[in-house]
């Protein structure tokens, strides 16, 4: 839930309107140099479903080149914030780590996660790998938000349990 808040904090939606005024103009740009470019006859030539896919694999280029970045980006960032907002109201920021770990592996072994170029978000590995490095940000929150102590290895809730049995887990728990 801090990850889909933190999108509408750092305005996201926002961001990505503004943007796809850029890659529009790119658009525009590029199809002018095209058609600029080409000799008259190639046009008259090529017949319309020809001139289609070639609009069409210019946007895609250009989305690959300016638009999906710019989401893993901001994916991230919502990443960050997600659990400094959930470490502030006293979530165990140990766990986020552990349910992209998850996701990760059910994508590996479903065999269903893209090349991270042609996919809007980073790959669950690399998310879970920056959730793990953001640890000491997510402590420092709770101590400043004055959140008790976590708890020790094997002492977690039945909430805890719960969420992993969710999620396919063997009742591990997670590393302090």
């Amino acid at each position: 839930m801090g990850h889909e808040m933190s999108h509408a904090l750092l305005r996201h939606g926002g961001e990505r309107i503004s943007k796809s005024q850029m890659v529009l103009f790119a658009q525009s740009a590029l199809s002018f140099v095209v058609w600029a470019l080409v000799p008259d006859g190639v046009f008259e030539f090529l017949h319309i479903r020809a001139i289609l896919g070639l609009e069409g694999l210019q946007q895609s280029i250009l989305n690959i080149m300016l638009s999906l970045p710019n989401t893993r980006a901001q994916e991230t960032e919502a990443d960050y914030l997600g659990l400094l907002l959930s470490s502030a109201a006293c979530y165990d920021p140990r766990q986020a780590p552990v349910l992209w770990e998850k996701f990760a592996a059910m994508k590996e072994a479903k065999g269903q996660e893209p090349p991270e170029i042609l996919s809007t978000h980073p790959h669950s590995n690399k998310r879970a790998e920056n959730l793990i490095g953001w640890q000491k940000d997510a402590y420092e929150m709770r101590t400043m938000c004055k959140c008790g102590p976590l708890v020790k290895h094997g002492q977690e809730s039945q909430h805890y349990f719960t969420f992993s049995r969710f999620l396919g887990s063997n009742n591990e728990t997670p590393n302090e």
